[in-house]
C-alpha cells in the first residue's frame, strides 16, 4: 500500500512538472513571437522621427496650463500660512510654523521641475 502511495506521489509529481513547463515553453514562444513583431515595427519604422515643433508645441500647452496652476497653488497655500501665522494663538502658530517647512520644499520642486523641464526642452529641441 505504502509502495502505491509513493509511486503515485512520484506520478503525479511528473505530471504537474510536465504541465509546468509546457505551460511555461507556451507562454515564452508567445513572448518570443511577440518581441518579433515589435522589433518588426520598429524597423518598419526606422526612417521616420518625431516633429520637433510638434513636441515644442506639446510643450508649451502642457506647461503654460501647469506652470500657472502650481503658481497659484503655491500663493494660496502661502497666503493661508501667512495668516494663519498671523491670526492665531501660540499653539496654532507652532503648528503652521511646521507646516512651512514642507511649503518650502515643495514650492522648490515646483520651480525645479519648471527649470528641469525648460532645459530638456532646449537641450532635446537641438537633437
Amino acid at each position: 500500500m505504502v509502495k502505491y502511495k509513493r509511486i503515485l506521489k512520484i506520478f503525479l509529481l511528473v505530471l504537474i512538472l510536465t504541465c509546468i513547463c509546457n505551460y511555461s515553453f507556451a507562454v515564452a514562444d508567445k513572448i518570443i513571437k511577440q518581441g518579433d513583431s515589435f522589433i518588426s515595427i520598429g524597423q518598419s519604422n526606422a526612417g521616420s522621427t518625431m516633429d520637433p515643433a510638434k513636441i515644442q508645441e506639446a510643450s508649451k500647452n502642457i506647461l503654460g496650463v501647469l506652470f500657472p496652476l502650481a503658481v497659484a497653488v503655491t500663493i494660496i497655500v502661502g497666503a493661508f500660512l501667512g495668516i494663519k501665522i498671523m491670526m492665531s494663538n501660540i499653539e496654532d502658530k507652532s503648528e503652521a510654523k511646521k507646516s512651512l517647512i514642507p511649503y518650502a520644499i515643495s514650492c522648490a520642486v515646483v520651480y525645479g521641475a519648471l527649470g528641469i523641464w525648460r532645459l530638456t526642452i532646449s537641450i532635446m529641441s537641438n537633437f
